[in-house]
């Protein structure tokens, strides 16, 4: 009598099906396709993969449509008129033209050709720059925040920066280092789409009166309160070590750290 044959161990499984992704173009967690890999990029038609490399030409038909082209490869990105008006700042061609990134979506074939179609921003991620910022607070233009001291300042919404922090940074110094990446610091290290120091703190201003509106109960510990406010919309990215291995993940809240019972900002940053 013949025997069953033994079941393979889960670990051996588990290789087996990763070497078959891999050999029909699909992506494993973590892992994007070179865009120079074409017959790769074939090999995966109809499958949703994450495909890297340089923009090294980005342009706009009569028509509107968008298209980003890499160095040496047939591979192209496409993005039609309706929808990259729905991208900021004159949409893909000017987003990425230049830039190294990650496209995760359906391979198609176009004349022989593969391509994936953009369909929102969260498609693309820039390597070393997140996904596509977006678009700054609407009342960015009409946004002041005064100095009433020497080390003091305070916003429309009656946020107060007051006095230095231990590295002798004062509070507003203090945050906008949360306005560019800091990729050797070890950890995480929440970093703001917005570039000005207007847009930061107007941000900051939108997302404390949203914590006021939905009445968020902040995290007390001791003298300073927590409150974490989540934005409805992608508002920077995770830098730091620890968002460079994750490939700058987005992140749509703000987190605020005030003395407790004022509105003393201590510090704030996207979470």
């Amino acid at each position: 009598m013949s025997r069953a044959p033994k079941k393979l161990p889960w670990l051996a499984a588990i290789v087996i099906a990763i070497i078959g992704l891999l050999v029909r173009g699909e992506s494993p967690s973590g892992v994007a396709i070179p865009a120079t890999s074409v017959a790769k990029i074939k090999q995966a038609v109809g499958e949703t993969v994450s495909v890297s490399g340089k923009v090294a030409k980005a342009n706009v038909s009569s028509g509107g449509t968008h298209f980003l082209n890499f160095a040496g490869t047939e591979f192209k990105v496409v993005c039609l008129a309706d929808l990259a008006k729905k991208f900021p700042d004159g949409g893909p061609a000017q987003l990425y033209k230049g830039k190294d990134i990650v496209v995760t979506g359906p391979v198609e074939l176009y004349k022989g050709s593969p391509q994936i179609k953009l369909r929102d921003a969260s498609q693309v991620e820039v390597i070393g720059g997140g996904q596509a910022k977006a678009a700054p607070s609407t009342n960015v233009a009409s946004f002041e925040l005064k100095k009433t001291g020497r080390t003091t300042w305070e916003s429309p919404a009656g946020l107060r920066y007051v006095g230095r922090d231990p590295q002798g940074k004062t509070r507003v110094e203090h945050i906008m280092r949360h306005a560019q990446d800091q990729p050797r610091r070890a950890g995480k290290h929440g970093v703001f789409d917005a570039d000005t120091e207007a847009e930061v703190f107007a941000l900051l201003d939108e997302a404390w009166e949203r914590a006021q509106q939905q009445r968020l109960r902040p995290r007390h510990e001791g003298s300073r309160s927590t409150y974490t406010v989540s934005m409805g919309r992608r508002v920077g990215y995770l830098g730091g070590q620890v968002g460079g291995q994750r490939r700058h993940p987005a992140l749509n809240r703000i987190r605020i750290v005030f003395e407790t019972g004022s509105k003393n900002i201590v510090t704030a940053f996207p979470n």
